[in-house]
């Protein structure tokens, strides 16, 4: 890493849709340098709304992109 880099924070919001995989996907795939920059990724919830599906419950959305960023550290 160049000493005169600064790294930039990304920040995604996340909801088990395709559109937010995809804005995860293109942030991973184009832009972060992993040498450099943050990645934040945001998911609001409510446990009250069971009736979600499963790709929209909170649990498999953690899951889900946890297995994603842990080669990032």
């Amino acid at each position: 890493m160049d000493n005169n880099t600064k790294g930039v924070t990304y920040f995604c919001a996340i909801d088990g849709s395709p559109a937010a995989y995809e804005s995860f996907q293109l942030v991973m795939r184009d832009v972060l340098r992993e040498e450099c920059d943050k990645l934040v990724l945001g998911h609001v919830f409510n446990t009250k709304k069971d009736y979600l599906p499963f790709n929209m419950k909170q649990q498999y959305i953690q899951d889900t992109y946890e297995s994603k960023i842990i080669q990032l550290g």
